[in-house]
């Protein structure tokens, strides 16, 4: 293993992000977001979503934007890189899996939301809800994800469950990741959940 100093301080910044991730009280005391059906005074089946409370989900958040945002030390995917060039061929494989599943949380189909305003149809993958929250009202408030934020609003609760779903698929990758990172420095893992 040889790596430079900028490299050893991107998977020491990894590692202090995922631990954030890990502390979170949502993660330490295991909450989820669920869709369940129940039946109304009328016999019918309705959607109740059930979602994280705003401030604890927003404090996650904050922890995964450390390992989301591409001009971060601890960025998720330059982490990856490093391992898949300086790991064991059994680290690259698990890299490998693991980035495929990061990925695959920001294209998951459930986290897409299409609205229909009358005349035209918006197509809203999982990922651009995710970044139009985190971007346009969490973090920031880009002026040119106004338009959009509202879009996604008016659909109710299935703006907010789409962002904490793929938040918490998200902080699941995160901290599987955290665990090659452990292995490959020879330190030891984070807390099992």
């Amino acid at each position: 293993m040889t790596l430079t100093e900028a490299e050893r301080t991107r998977l020491t910044a990894f590692r202090k992000a995922a631990r954030e991730v890990r502390e979170a009280s949502i993660i330490a005391q295991g909450h989820v977001v669920a869709i369940e059906g129940r039946p109304n005074e009328r016999g019918e089946i309705e959607a109740v979503i059930t979602l994280l409370g705003h401030e604890p989900f927003r404090s996650l958040a904050l922890a995964i934007r450390l390992a989301y945002q591409k001009r971060e030390p601890a960025h998720f995917l330059s982490a990856c890189k490093i391992l898949s060039r300086e790991g064991s061929p059994a680290t690259q494989a698990r890299v490998a899996t693991i980035r495929d599943q990061y990925h695959a949380a920001l294209r998951n189909p459930a986290g897409a939301i299409v609205v229909d305003t009358g005349g035209s149809r918006h197509i809203f993958t999982a990922q651009q809800v995710f970044e139009h929250w985190l971007y346009g009202i969490a973090f920031h408030q880009d002026s040119d994800r106004q338009s959009s934020i509202q879009l996604l609003a008016a659909v109710g609760g299935a703006f907010p469950f789409s962002v904490q779903s793929t938040g918490l698929l998200l902080a699941g990758r995160i901290l599987d990741l955290d665990d090659v990172v452990a292995e490959f420095l020879g330190e030891p893992k984070l807390p099992l959940i």
